[in-house]
Formats: structure tokens, sequence, C-alpha cells
């Protein structure tokens, strides 16, 4: 599974090189159906195993550590050029990116802030924007109250502990807006309402919705279906097509009315050409505009009378009491 390769570096390349012959393999098959060029490619969730590295200004190394931090820092996005100029179409993929709080060569165990990212690269290779989740998975990518109780960082999460973004980004190349979001972030309903829906207000409406997720972690079960299912919900419920570019799960792309039009098998190399619809001039749902509100009410509703109903039959056994 290449969920379980991530953090071997002699396996890195291999997942890198995967995924750019699948890359070549959907140019390749774009020409030879249409003949029309591809406008973006996505990678899977952290599926670019160069990282985004920054240092925070505090940081002022000198001499030969200045050198040395300058060129970790431009890795990533050197390594993000050459794929953009090797392929020659802009490309979305999942990367790790990481902020340094403080010099790890005074320290031993330098401060850092890793974040589960994606990155926008047109086709000069320069970066359009990057993306952070949002929304962590419990004991996945974090361990809760860790920061106020500092002896449960002891208790290691599954893929290592991971900062949360600041919310939805809206990622523009080509006149479309691409709204990207990650992994189990497509299960909940206003996670995607939220984010579709802020980005509305800033004049950002999304385009399409894209979901980059590693699935390879459930090695083929129904989770992929439950998956894949909620993702045909926050299709319709936003009236806005969902592509998805899965690692070991289901790749696919659904339409703004929640039909799959195109997915891949599970756990085998597949690409998936999705000729999107766009539809700018759709207003936003109900569930967009007003939220959870309706769900709510019928929530109250349901509760208010399953309250009646107990008092009526207690008051029924009160005034016919049994002989």
């Amino acid at each position: 599974s290449l969920a379980d390769w991530k953090a071997d570096a002699a396996k890195q390349q291999q997942i890198m090189s995967e995924y750019f012959e699948l890359s070549k393999q959907a140019l390749a098959k774009a020409v030879t159906l249409d003949n029309r060029p591809i406008d973006l490619l996505v990678w899977p969730e952290t599926m670019f195993r160069s990282p985004l590295v920054k240092f925070d200004p505090s940081i002022q190394p000198i001499g030969e550590s200045r050198r040395a931090y300058d060129e970790i820092a431009a890795a990533g996005p050197r390594n993000l050029a050459r794929l953009v100029d090797t392929l020659g179409v802009p490309v979305l993929v999942g990367i790790d990116r990481i902020l340094y709080l403080n010099d790890p060569g005074q320290n031993t165990l330098p401060e850092y802030q890793a974040y589960n990212a994606a990155v926008l690269v047109d086709r000069t290779g320069k970066i359009l924007g990057t993306y952070d989740k949002f929304h962590l998975v419990m004991f996945g990518e974090y361990v809760p109250f860790s920061k106020w109780l500092p002896f449960l960082k002891r208790i290691s999460s599954l893929t290592g502990a991971a900062e949360a973004g600041v919310g939805p980004v809206a990622l523009e190349t080509g006149g479309v807006y691409y709204a990207p979001s990650i992994c189990y972030e497509t299960v909940i309903p206003h996670v995607i309402r939220r984010q579709v829906a802020t980005l509305d207000a800033a004049g950002e409406r999304p385009d399409v919705l894209v979901n980059l997720t590693n699935d390879a972690w459930y090695w083929g079960s129904s989770e992929l279906d439950m998956h894949l299912a909620c993702d045909v919900f926050r299709a319709v419920e936003t009236r806005t097509p969902l592509v998805i570019a899965a690692n070991g799960g289901i790749s696919a792309w659904i339409d703004r009315h929640g039909q799959i039009r195109a997915q891949s098998p599970r756990q085998q190399p597949d690409v998936i050409l999705a000729d999107v619809e766009l539809n700018r001039d759709a207003p936003p749902t109900v569930y967009v505009s007003t939220g959870d509100w309706f769900a709510a009410l019928c929530l109250t509703c349901c509760l208010a009378l399953a309250i009646i109903g107990w008092r009526s039959r207690r008051n029924l056994r009160t005034l016919n009491p049994e002989p």
C-alpha cells in the first residue's frame, strides 16, 4: 500500500514515478479521444513527496547555514516546476507543507508546524496558491487536547501531528475556480457547505470541487464505497461538480446532479478524464444559503413529538391503571 510507503525514503521516488507515468497516460488518452488539451492534472493527497518547506522570518541563519536553508526551501518549488515543465500542464497535487519555527541547526528537536496541503502550479511552474486541510481527523492527524495537556503528546496520531488550516481556499487557473478538500472532509456535510458558502460570499464561488484523498489505509474495504457515496451527496447539496483523485480508493467524476460519470476500480492504477460542465449562472442551493437550520428544525420537531407521545402514554397509564 502506498499509504505505508510515504515515510520510506527509498520508496518515495517510486511513488512519484508511478504518478508521473499515470499523468503521461492521461495526457496521451486526452489526445487519442478528442485531441483536446487537459486544463488541470490532479494527484491524490500527499502523493507529491517533495515537501514545501518554509522557515519562520525570525530565524536569521548566516553563512553556510543561510545557503543550506535557502536550498531546502527552494527544493519543493523547483521540483514542482520541473513536473509542470515536463508535462506541460497545470497541476494540483497533494503535498506536505512544513513551517520551521526555530533554527533546527541549533536544536536537537526543532519546532515546526506540519500541514496536510494541496498546491496549484500553473504552466510556467509558478505556485498559484496552497490549501491546508482545516478539518483534521481525530487521532489520525491530531490528538485532542494535546496542546493544553502535554502528556497526551505521548499518544501518537496515526500519520503524525498536523496543524489545521485557516479555512477554505479557491485556487484559480484558466479562469476556473477550484475548491480543494482533502481526505474525509467530504464526508461531513457542513464542512463542504461552509467551504462553498464562504467562497461564494467572497466572490470566488467554486466552479469545481476537488477532493484529494489517500484511501489506501482502508485496503479496499467498504469504507471506499461510503466515501464515494458521501461525495455524491456533497455534489448534490452544492449543485457543484466534484472530481476525486484517490490513492488506493475510488477516483471519480461526479456531476452537479450527483450522477457518477466515471469512476476507477479500487486499489488499481487508473486515470480519469473529466469533461466538467461549469454552471456559473445557477443560484446557490437552499442548503448552501441557509445551512443546517432545516435539519435542526426537523430534529427539534421529532424531539417535541417524542416528548408529547411519552407524556400522553404516561397520562393514559395514570387514568387507566392496570388491574
